[in-house]
């Protein structure tokens, strides 16, 4: 409350006073937690996502014609198993991604693992991204490009694939999903509360709201 009284009401965490907070994820915050399974190897478990047009005022904006539509750059999305660390990023395209590729590569890093073990559905988009940052993981990186020395070696990934037409199989990513989205319109809707205006999907602050 100290924080809405001076003017910073949008919050990390999920609060009642937080206006935005109410309007992006107050439908999605009570859960029912589950026992925590533990994990020998670390698991990426990931899938794309889009953001439809803005959240103005607790509505959804209708842009060209009755639908709703989804607008913007895909938004690559992974929650990482051993640690339930969250991730997000918006790239230039699905699939075969150079920027992406590299991207996620230097995140996987970062995590400290020798080994990973890529989980996601058999789209192809998430099939060609995973095989080109395998390649980068496969390579050693200089120190120059911001890794730790420690981390720079070569990174082996091995992968799994979920069930056809099933979508539990691959539920932390899911899960991840709505986290990330949930969050992306909470922060949304406050910088466009503090703006008076509305910030399409396309809008170029939304690539670094989403990365932080």
């Amino acid at each position: 409350r100290k924080l809405k009284n001076i003017g910073l009401w949008v919050t990390p965490k999920f609060r009642d006073w937080c206006e935005s907070c109410v309007r992006g994820r107050a439908q999605g915050t009570a859960r029912r937690k589950r026992a925590k399974t533990p994990r020998r190897d670390a698991e990426l478990q990931n899938d794309y996502m889009t953001m439809s047009s803005s959240v103005a005022g607790g509505q959804r904006v209708k842009e060209k014609g009755s639908q709703v539509q989804d607008r913007g750059n895909p938004i690559f999305v992974y929650r990482e198993a051993k640690s339930g660390l969250l991730g997000a990023h918006v790239v230039p395209e699905k699939g075969r991604d150079g920027y992406a590729g590299r991207r996620v590569a230097l995140d996987i890093r970062w995590m400290g693992y020798g080994t990973i073990r890529w989980k996601s559905d058999q789209e192809p988009a998430l099939l060609a991204l995973r095989d080109l940052v395998k390649e980068n993981l496969g390579q050693a990186v200089q120190v120059t490009d911001g890794v730790p020395r420690e981390l720079c070696e070569g990174i082996d990934m091995g992968h799994e694939h979920s069930a056809v037409s099933e979508s539990q199989s691959n539920g932390g990513a899911e899960n991840a999903v709505k986290q990330v989205q949930g969050q992306i319109r909470v922060l949304r809707d406050g910088l466009e509360a503090r703006y008076t205006q509305v910030i399409g999907s396309e809008h170029p602050s939304l690539a670094w709201l989403v990365r932080y």
